[in-house]
């Protein structure tokens, strides 16, 4: 059995709450990995279940067992846990998700290699509540340069899927008030500042049930994500009315387009993120007009009942005339990946 460590190179932090009908699952797949110089933090936060009891069943000097006196809530949890660590790497791990065997192997490798790089996540197949995989899963295959501007419109990194640098995360944070979506503010704020990447390989199992908050409170959900992309597109001076966020939803989730106006909205919202950009020099321009670039293009195809007008809508609009025109520059961006 491994010994204590005082200075472990990763500290895996797991937050808890009431997660006793998953947690072995997760610890097991925690402790076979094959990088085994790390600590496992877990935190419980007031479970009301028998968690805490299945945590201490382990006799594994590298568990440390934590307890807050009630429950705080994911960001004080998960900002407890990066006070605690001793670790130079700090990767975050839900209580219902399961790690594959190689999976901090090969990022802690990657980090070891790639000084430069912020963070690292990897891909991962869905599993449902019983762990049987489901035919649904995350391929995050983007470049390392397109990620920044991936962000604006969705999170590119999954929580039990990640690896930071400690002093990254350390000066950034989870900010409080976020107690849904505070994974994707801190993605979004470390790749404005540091390369990130996701490894490509499926090394998670991640869990879809009905304890999820996107499963349970789904109104809950949506006011936390208004209030989230108010910020996110605040770093291009762009106020999130409830109507561009009602636009911001159809091209995140793709979601079908029900008339040619609303898909005329959507182009104008994309413009004015180009626009944006083009004054503040937030993004980097080809990258990012590549990524709008690509929503535009999949809102099309979702405006597909109105084939005739949308492909004029579409041909004629000036989304794609400056993607045409930074095309020499995009495929510049792409050759020169940095990451081994």
């Amino acid at each position: 059995m491994p010994e204590p460590m005082e200075c472990p190179t990763l500290s895996i932090v797991m937050p808890v709450y009431n997660a006793s009908e998953y947690i072995r699952q997760a610890i097991d797949s925690l402790l076979q990995q094959t990088f085994t110089d790390f600590e496992l933090i877990v935190i419980d936060d007031g479970s009301t279940d028998n968690s805490l009891e299945i945590v201490k069943s382990y006799d594994d000097p590298r568990i440390r067992v934590l307890r807050n006196e009630c429950n705080k809530g994911i960001v004080f949890t998960r900002n407890r846990g990066l006070q605690e660590m001793r670790g130079r790497y700090y990767a975050p791990f839900d209580a219902d998700d399961i790690a594959m065997p190689r999976k901090y192997e090969k990022q802690i490798g990657f980090m070891e290699k790639n000084p430069a790089y912020g963070l690292t996540g990897t891909w991962a197949r869905h599993i449902d509540s019983e762990g049987k995989l489901l035919k649904t899963k995350w391929k995050l295959d983007a470049d390392a340069c397109f990620i920044p501007s991936v962000q604006l419109f969705r999170a590119y990194f999954i929580q039990s899927a990640v690896v930071f640098r400690k002093e990254v995360l350390e000066a950034i944070g989870y900010t409080p008030g976020f107690e849904i979506g505070e994974d994707y503010l801190v993605y979004y704020q470390i790749a404005l500042k540091f390369p990130c990447v996701n490894l490509p390989e499926y090394l998670i199992h991640y869990r879809i049930h009905p304890g999820s908050i996107t499963q349970s409170n789904p109104a809950l959900y949506r006011d936390r994500e208004f209030h989230l992309y108010r910020i996110i597109f605040g770093t291009l001076e762009t106020d999130i009315t409830q109507r561009e966020f009602e636009i911001l939803m159809y091209i995140k989730y793709r979601m079908a387009v029900p008339s040619v106006p609303v898909l005329r909205s959507v182009e104008s919202f994309l413009l004015q993120v180009l626009e944006a950009n083009d004054r503040l020099k937030v993004f980097e321009k080809p990258c990012l007009t590549h990524v709008v670039m690509n929503r535009w293009a999949k809102s099309c195809f979702n405006a597909r009942r109105f084939p005739v007008k949308t492909a004029w809508v579409f041909l004629h609009s000036g989304i794609l005339f400056r993607y045409l025109n930074a095309l020499p520059e995009i495929r510049r961006a792409r050759r020169h990946r940095s990451f081994q």
